[in-house]
C-alpha cells in the first residue's frame, strides 16, 4: 500500500499542477475524465485527502490516518465504478446503433470488463464492495450477466 501511496500522491500532484493530457493509461488518466464529467471535485477531495494522511502519518496521528485513508479508497473506488458504467454504456450504444462500429463496440466491452473485474476490490462509504466477487463471478462467466450487450 505504501509504494502505491507513493505513486498515487505523484500522479495526484501532477493533476493538480498540470492538466494532463490522458494519453497514459494509469489511474490518473480515468480520474481526470471522471473529475472532468461524473464527479467534479473529486480529484481535489483524494488529492487532499493524501495529504493529510501523509501529515498524519508523520504526526503519528492514526485516527485522522485512517480517516483520510477512507476517504482516498472510497473516491477511488468512485471513479472505478463511473468508468465500468461509462465504458458498458458505450458498448450498448454502439452495438444499438444502425451502423454498428465493432471497434467502439469491443472498446468499450473490453474497457467495461477490466472494470467490473476492479469492482470486487472498491468500498462504498459503509466499506462494502459495489460487487461482491460472486456477483463479478456471475457478471463476466461467459457473459452470464452481459446478454443485453451481446445481444
Amino acid at each position: 500500500m505504501r509504494v502505491l501511496g507513493m505513486f498515487m500522491v505523484k500522479n495526484l500532484i501532477l493533476l493538480q499542477r498540470q492538466s494532463p493530457d490522458g494519453s497514459g493509461v494509469l489511474f490518473a488518466k480515468y480520474l481526470k475524465k471522471v473529475n472532468a464529467s461524473e464527479e467534479p471535485g473529486i480529484a481535489t477531495e483524494i488529492y487532499d485527502a493524501f495529504k493529510k494522511g501523509r501529515a498524519a502519518i508523520v504526526a503519528n496521528d492514526s485516527e485522522l490516518r485512517d480517516a483520510q485513508a477512507e476517504i482516498v479508497k472510497t473516491k477511488m473506488s468512485r471513479v472505478i465504478l463511473h468508468k465500468a458504467a461509462y465504458y458498458l454504456r458505450g458498448a450498448a450504444d454502439a452495438k444499438a446503433a444502425s451502423a454498428v462500429d465493432y471497434a467502439d463496440y469491443f472498446h468499450g466491452l473490453s474497457e467495461g470488463y477490466g472494470f467490473v473485474l476492479s469492482l470486487q476490490f472498491t468500498y462504498d462509504a459503509n466499506g462494502n464492495s459495489y460487487f461482491s466477487h460472486n456477483e463479478v463471478e456471475y457478471n463476466v462467466d461467459g457473459f452470464g450477466g452481459w446478454k443485453w450487450i451481446l445481444g
